[in-house]
């Protein structure tokens, strides 16, 4: 297969992680620039979208380093009338002067399209794009951010089932990984996805850049892709029938004034070291009255304490959340700590939130590799008893997680009558958590206590 082979030569190239870095965003600029010209996609679409060039009139912009040089080649390869996508590639290579290696490889790509059916006739342009896409993610060019692992972005958009109409956003959409799996769950129920209503946010604009060219190349508008901070205030602000987020954890690096003046900040602002639970503020505050989210968070969110713990029980108070899943080992690549699955249902009158363990039996569940997907199938009840294993789980009441000091550690929750030892795997990462938290405010209170040394000299 063609695509095949175009990514075999890029991934043996000797070329340095910089170079690959570039070499694929210029492919991808290539891509996205051949299909607003070659579908005669209206510039009205493209046009206030935040591409990182023109398509409407093919300009480069010149604030990014890594693509300048190669979008003023691809304004001249464009330049030309007819130009089929071999044929700009080809260009491209004759014209890229920086390593021999990369001309080699822009050469190589042509050849193999040359002997390849232009797209649509055989060439699936989209699945070259989401090829090189995820071959960006690890690296310095899109800030280090990897995408949502594609099971468990369609675990979250199964367990909130959005409906042709509804509006669906992610305030941290890093690569858009959420928010192309909702469009592709609407499309299974024949939703033209031209007119889907799918937003997201990211505050790095060569996420956001590369999210619109993503958007752009599938069939999306582009312009629902904003390079914007979650934290800041709007007015007047957008409220969704569906939000998905996968924010990064435990992130000092965050406007904390922001978010405490913010519409947000309904229920506590977070220590500054800490924006994990307002993160999941911005998920709560963007739905609507009848709104659901689901959010990805880190073990430590269930069981801190302090002013985590209580902006936590103020929202279990709320009867905010629906379930908490613990997600199998697969989920959790590449980070290396338990992750978990918060769904919120804004309309939910009964305060008993759902506990489930995903964790256990999983590799037993057939068929192989299909885990997340039975979980979500086993949570919605489609199949039930159908699997030969089903996951533990327990609808707890309001008095009981007040007992437990609102302590939303699904272990605490699934132990069985005969008073089953917890997972040690589990208790080690908890352990982990908890000197690590240890760890960070010993941190913060040495750099307080500096600080106020300085003022008193």
């Amino acid at each position: 297969m063609a695509i095949d082979k175009i990514f075999e030569i890029f991934r043996t190239a000797r070329m340095t992680v910089a170079e690959k870095d570039m070499v694929a965003e210029a492919l991808l600029a290539i891509l996205v620039l051949w299909q607003v010209r070659n579908h005669n996609i209206m510039d009205s679409r493209a046009e206030g979208s935040d591409l990182g060039f023109a398509p409407q009139s093919f300009r480069s912009i010149h604030d990014l380093d890594s693509m300048s040089g190669y979008a003023k080649v691809v304004d001249r390869c464009f330049g030309q009338p007819s130009l089929e996508l071999r044929e700009a590639i080809l260009a491209l290579s004759h014209r890229v002067h920086i390593d021999p290696i990369m001309e080699n490889f822009f050469a190589s790509v042509a050849e193999i399209l040359l002997n390849t059916a232009e797209h649509p006739a055989g060439f699936d342009i989209s699945e070259l794009f989401d090829k090189f896409r995820a071959s960006l993610a690890p690296q310095a060019g899109l800030d280090g951010i990897f995408q949502t692992p594609e099971d468990l972005a369609e675990l979250m958009v199964y367990l909130v089932d959005p409906k042709p109409g509804d509006t669906i956003f992610d305030p941290v959409c890093g690569s858009g990984q959420l928010l192309l799996q909702a469009g592709k769950y609407l499309g299974k129920d024949g939703c033209d996805l031209g007119n889907a209503s799918l937003s997201g946010w990211d505050r790095s604009r060569n996420l956001a850049k590369i999210t619109s060219w993503t958007f752009l190349i599938h069939g999306l508008d582009p312009r629902s892709i904003s390079c914007s901070d979650a934290f800041a205030s709007r007015e007047p602000y957008l409220k969704h029938d569906v939000v998905l987020a996968n924010p990064p954890f435990s992130t000092a690096d965050w406007d904390r004034d922001a978010f405490a003046k913010s519409e947000f900040a309904v229920f506590g602002v977070p220590p500054q070291s800490n924006a994990d639970f307002a993160f999941l503020q911005v998920v709560i505050g963007s739905l609507k009255e009848t709104g659901r989210g689901a959010v990805v968070v880190p073990s430590g969110m269930l069981f801190r304490k302090g002013t985590e713990g209580e902006i936590r029980k103020k929202i279990v108070s709320a009867r905010l959340v629906d379930m908490i899943v613990a997600l199998p080992t697969s989920a959790q690549k590449p980070r290396s700590i338990s992750l978990y699955l918060l769904v919120i249902d804004k309309q939910k009158k009964d305060p008993s939130i759902l506990f489930v363990d995903g964790t256990k039996a999983c590799e037993e569940i057939v068929p192989q590799g299909h885990t997340l997907r039975a979980l979500g199938e086993c949570i919605r009840g489609v199949h039930g008893e159908d699997y030969q294993h089903s996951f533990p789980s327990r609808l707890v009441g309001h008095h009981e997680i007040e007992q437990n000091d609102f302590d939303l550690s699904v272990t605490r929750y699934l132990f069985s009558e005969k008073g089953e030892r917890r997972d040690l795997n589990i208790i080690y990462t908890e352990y982990a958590q908890v000197n690590h938290d240890l760890d960070r405010l010993q941190k913060e209170l040495e750099s307080y206590l500096a600080a106020e040394l300085d003022d008193g000299r």
